[in-house]
């Protein structure tokens, strides 16, 4: 089997997702061709339909790909594709109200998935409730879970013995800060890594600023603070570099997830585990699949919102033993390199398109 691999510009993410799964596909020798979308033409999207490949594999096709199908007629060219079409969808849309005003691009991704799914034969959601769901409304397509995952040679992990702290990176929404105040109040300093120009500044530190100055000028005025600091963490617009991005990992006791939109694991799982960093990950409750690919305290640990107690009690006790914290880094390291590594999911993939769910 040859496949074409097809995705849009910001999945050239610098802990590398997309172009992991290219170089997966060249090293099992199924790769024919891959087009990045941000330097994608119309003319680029028709040849499509010649292509020689056997399938055509769409990282984010049906919600953030939209050039391939902004059209009449290239949505009926996409669906009269011979060739297999498999979309991976990254975004998780399956919500109650209160994430609905939480997230609001949750249903934005809802509805593009809705619309676009029926061009495709095949499609992968992380979300295994997004899966029944899809299931249900497309009953003709092939459809299955499967985590998401991460390029293995990005991340070099590090002893924990000289990391301190918490850290969190990632876009602070209401639901995000209540849980960071309840981190805060049990005397947990958590550093944070936000979407407004933030770098390495104490939550506590950052939330009297934000009550003071406007967001705009908020990010100004910390930008010319940490000049140096910004200028080393981006390497272009707000993305980080491999090296930095692996350097945060490894430079914290404890790096923190908190929840969001995404109901499933975030590639921010994998990336964390695989740079041998401590991962606090809030438990997926409702997604038992999910919630069993890794083990509390062995290769991550678990937290629940509303038993934050449970969890302080672990935090305190995990924080005075470093040979506990060093199994359960190096745990985490050997599994996602072990099963959940973007080789690894490629082989899944080639299998499903062979196959079909199982």
């Amino acid at each position: 089997m040859k496949v074409d691999i097809i995705f849009p510009e910001f999945f050239t993410w610098t802990w590398n997702y997309s172009y992991g799964l290219v170089d997966a596909a060249d090293q099992l020798g199924v790769l024919n061709q891959y087009i990045n979308l941000g330097f994608a033409t119309d003319r680029d999207i028709y040849e499509l339909g010649d292509t020689s490949a056997d399938a055509i594999i769409f990282v984010g096709g049906c919600e953030h790909s939209s050039i391939l199908h902004d059209s009449p007629a290239k949505r009926e060219l996409l669906k009269n594709i011979k060739a297999k079409k498999l979309a991976i969808v990254v975004e998780s849309f399956e919500y109650d109200m209160y994430d609905k005003k939480q997230f609001p691009d949750i249903e934005r991704h809802g509805e593009e998935t809705y619309k676009n799914a029926e061009l495709f034969t095949h499609i992968v959601s992380s979300d295994e409730k997004d899966v029944d769901n899809l299931k249900t409304a497309f009953p003709y397509l092939d459809i299955a879970w499967m985590p998401q995952c991460v390029d293995i040679d990005m991340f070099t992990p590090r002893e924990v013995s000289n990391r301190k702290g918490c850290c969190f990176i990632g876009s602070l929404y209401k639901k995000r800060r209540s849980v960071l105040e309840r981190f805060n109040g049990c005397g947990i300093d958590v550093a944070v890594m936000s979407n407004v120009g933030v770098p390495f500044l104490n939550y506590r530190i950052w939330k009297s600023l934000k009550k003071r100055f406007d967001k705009i000028f908020l990010q100004r005025k910390i930008e010319r603070k940490y000049k140096k600091i910004s200028e080393t963490i981006y390497k272009k617009r707000k993305y980080f570099n491999t090296r930095t991005l692996n350097n945060i990992y490894n430079k914290f006791l404890f790096n923190v997830n908190l929840p969001g939109p995404h109901k499933g694991f975030t590639s921010r799982v994998f990336e964390i585990l695989s740079a041998g960093g401590v991962l606090c990950q809030p438990f997926p409750k409702g997604r038992d699949k999910t919630a069993s690919l890794f083990n509390d305290m062995e290769h991550l640990i678990y937290y629940d919102v509303d038993n934050f107690h449970e969890f302080v009690e672990k935090f305190q006790a995990l924080s005075r033993n470093k040979k506990k914290l060093q199994d359960i880094s190096y745990n985490g390291i050997e599994l996602v390199r072990k099963k959940h590594s973007c080789l690894v999911r490629m082989e899944q993939l080639i299998d499903f398109l062979k196959n079909g769910a199982v």
